[in-house]
């Protein structure tokens, strides 16, 4: 059973590939979330991001069936109401039309993200009691490097 409090420990395999998995969406939510700032304005990934809380609580749901708290909802829909607001000052000042494709990929880049941020807090979930916060991280940043490392050293034989 992942994630039981029962004291069964994972085989180290087991562990293994949860703490790539969760490293490999972990890096992947990092990625996009700095390339979608390279296609738009910070407004525009904020006021996407705002759904963070509740894309989080609904795949936790799904995958967990946890309930989602009462408070969460009226919390929600004040931070969405408070990026509409954004939404309507920034968007008299916005830039023309010629800008929308950056937005539309910039904006789409940040949901994307948002998705990765919530497969990655549900393996956290889903391997507490067989992975630490260390463990977690450790991974994360091992699969950063290994990605960059296979990125970068094509570009090493050209130096």
């Amino acid at each position: 059973n992942p994630g039981s409090d029962t004291g069964d420990r994972w085989p180290l395999r087991q562990r293994a590939l949860a703490g790539l998995a969760f490293g490999g969406v972990a890096a992947c939510r990092a990625a996009t979330n700095f390339a979608s700032s390279g296609f738009t304005s910070a407004w525009h990934v904020s006021t996407v991001a705002i759904f963070g809380p509740l894309l989080t609580a609904a795949a936790s749901r799904l995958a967990l069936g946890e309930r989602i708290e009462p408070r969460t909802l009226p919390a929600v829909l004040v931070a969405i109401a408070g990026a509409g607001m954004v939404v309507v000052g920034e968007g008299k000042s916005s830039p023309d039309a010629s800008t929308r494709y950056g937005a539309l990929v910039g904006c789409s880049l940040q949901a994307l993200s948002l998705c990765f941020s919530a497969a990655a807090r549900v393996i956290a979930k889903v391997t507490a009691g067989q992975l630490g916060a260390a463990e977690l991280m450790t991974a994360q940043y091992g699969v950063v490097v290994a990605a960059s490392f296979a990125a970068t050293t094509p570009n090493l034989r050209d130096a």
